[in-house]
Order: structure tokens, then sequence, then C-alpha cells
């Protein structure tokens, strides 16, 4: 395995770098890298839907050429460096050892050089110590959790779960479900329910329960591997997903009363998951949630900071899990692993994840 300054001095001793594949990750590649050098290396992309953009694409100030994947093979064996900046790398170098397009050309994969920053990363992002930390508790130790619908909690759900006895083994875990939780009070949360969208139900549930009881909220799709303890020491506390996006989701809690959490919450009195033309709003809860949050005075760098009493912690904290290439990745300050089932989004699309991440594991 190649180290990242192994990977920067081959591609500052090359002619250029190419890119293939220019979506999310190509767009991590540029926020990890900005205002490195590095970034003026890159001198083409390739994507299979290159015909889709004739005119190029604007890149770190100028204009990229993207190129359909058989124009590799006229970089064979020049002194050119391929950089695979797409979440499917395993299958994109399969299918290019197929057509004999990876012959005489180094490469190497964006997805293996994330992970390796995250681990340089760690010891600059330290949480700092007693910082915005009350006295004494006023987070209580409950862990709520959303479950409706009616069917079955699976069995990796379960094991999963398991883990928050393991870590948090004096807290209540109470779990909230049309039994016990009057989803009409709210009409976004009531018609999402209507629509059997469960992965919606909880945007506005979550947000409620919190304000109202206090706590700490977790997805049945959250592994925890520490303590929680430390975290009840605060008015509220959420993280970031990647640096642009904080997630409640993965992991958030708040003191009962939380003024920042009844703000967000309050915003769904506005909101409809019907629109007017009868089309369902399917934008995930993070959108709202952050920007609410940049409202407030989030800067969006993945770094720790304090935004209207709650403490944003970093990307690494709740997450412990690519989204893009559904490996682990973690910090010695990481609580909790999200595996990311994705149940707000199709089922076609929800299978397409899990079988990427079958392949991944495999």
């Amino acid at each position: 395995m190649y180290t990242i300054e192994e990977f920067i001095e081959q591609a500052d001793k090359s002619d250029g770098l190419l890119c293939y594949g220019i979506g999310r990750m190509f767009k991590r590649f540029q926020q990890i890298f900005q205002g490195h050098e590095i970034l003026n290396k890159v001198a083409l992309c390739i994507d299979r839907e290159a015909s889709s953009y004739a005119e190029g694409i604007d890149f770190n100030g100028r204009k990229l050429s993207v190129c359909p994947p058989e124009e590799l093979s006229s970089f064979k064996n020049t002194n050119m460096v391929l950089l695979i900046t797409n979440a499917y790398y395993d299958q994109v170098i399969e299918d290019l050892n197929e057509k004999g397009l990876l012959e005489g050309i180094r490469y190497y994969c964006f997805a293996h050089i994330e992970g390796m920053f995250w681990e340089a990363e760690a010891m600059k992002k330290q949480i700092p110590e007693n910082c915005h930390i009350t006295e004494e508790q006023i987070i209580p130790k409950v862990i709520h959790y959303c479950w409706f619908g009616g069917n079955p909690i699976p069995d990796k759900h379960k094991k999963w779960m398991e883990s928050w006895h393991k870590f948090c083994p004096d807290y209540e875990i109470r779990e909230w479900n049309e039994e016990n939780y009057d989803i009409t009070k709210n009409e976004y949360m009531y018609e999402a329910y209507r629509e059997r969208k469960w992965g919606f139900v909880p945007d506005y549930a979550r947000l409620d329960i919190i304000y109202q009881h206090g706590g700490i909220y977790l997805d049945t799709d959250v592994e925890l591997i520490q303590s929680l303890d430390d975290m009840l020491f605060q008015e509220g506390f959420c993280g970031f997903e990647s640096n642009d996006s904080v997630a409640l989701g993965l992991a958030f809690g708040a003191a009962k009363g939380c003024v920042a959490v009844r703000e967000m919450r309050d915003e769904y009195q506005e909101r409809k998951f019907i629109k007017a033309d009868g089309s369902l709003n399917l934008i995930p809860s993070p959108v709202y949630q952050t920007a609410y949050l940049k409202k407030k005075g989030l800067v969006c760098n993945g770094e720790y900071q304090i935004v209207n009493g709650m403490a944003v912690y970093p990307e690494k904290m709740f997450s412990g899990k690519s989204g893009y290439t559904r490996r682990i990745q973690l910090t010695s300050y990481t609580k909790s692993i999200h595996h990311y089932e994705a149940s707000w989004v199709d089922e076609k699309k929800r299978k397409s994840f899990m079988l990427f991440e079958k392949e991944m594991n495999s």
C-alpha cells in the first residue's frame, strides 16, 4: 500500500494527472487538496458520460476537457498518472483491466488516499478539552430511536443496537413508534407516514422527542464503539457527515428544552412532504439541518465549533464510515459507525448501495 506522500511525489514528477470520475468523490479530492499544488497537475478528466460535457468542466479556476475511458489508451507508457476518483473504484479497475486500458499506466485510488488523509488529520482535529462542557450532567442517560411501520427490526440492526448496551450499559433505551407517539402532530411527518416512507417519518419526530424529553438520538443503523458519557455535559451536540454537511441521524443529543432543537423542529411546521403537484419531497434531512446551522453561523469546514448552543463535532466523530467508499475509517475520537442503510432512498437505489458494500468488504 502506498502513502499519501508517495502519491504526491509521483504526481509531482509526472507530466500530468488524469482523474477518472467527476462526481462527488472528485469534488472531495478538490476539497482535501484545496490550495495544494497538486491540483494544478490535473490535466484531463475521464468519465463514461463524457459526451454530456462537450464544453468541459470548471476546475480550480480553469477549464478541463472530459474524455471517454477509451482515451486512456493514448497515455500508455507515458509519464502521466491516473487517479481514480470514483466510489466504485474496484469495478472501474476491473472494467479497465478487461479492456486493457490500464496497461502501462500508473494509477492510484482516491478512496485509499482519503482514508489515509483522515488518519493523518485525526491528530489535527482533536476535540478541545473541556470546551463548552458544563460542570453537571444536563443530558439524561437515555438513548431514543424511532421504528415506524410495524415491520420487524432487521437482525443486522439488532446487532448494531447491541453495541448501545455494551458501551452505555446504564442508559435507558427507548423505542418510539406509532403506538406511543402521535404521528399526526406534524403534517410533514404524517404525510411521510401515509406514503410509507419510513426513513422520513423520524425527521420531525426525533427533534420533537429530544426537545420534549432530552437525551441522545441514534438511528438503528448506528453502531457505537465508545461510551457516550462525555457527551452528556453540554447543552447539545451533533456532527458533520462531510465537511459541508451536518447529519443528526448519525447521533445527536441535547438537554430537554434545547433552543436549537426546538427551532429545527418548528421549521417542519411550514414544510410539506407531498408537494402541490403530488410528487414527494425527498430532500434528505441533513440538507435542512445544515441550512439551519449555517444561518446560525456554522462554517462548513468539518471542524469542531459551537453554533447556537450546539457543539458540532468533526466528521469522523459520529460517522466512522465513508458514505462514498463504504469502508470504515476511524480516528482516535470516533464514537460511532453509521452504516448508511439509506432508508430514505427508493428500494432499487438502496439495494445498489448494499450490493456495493458487499463487494467492498468481500
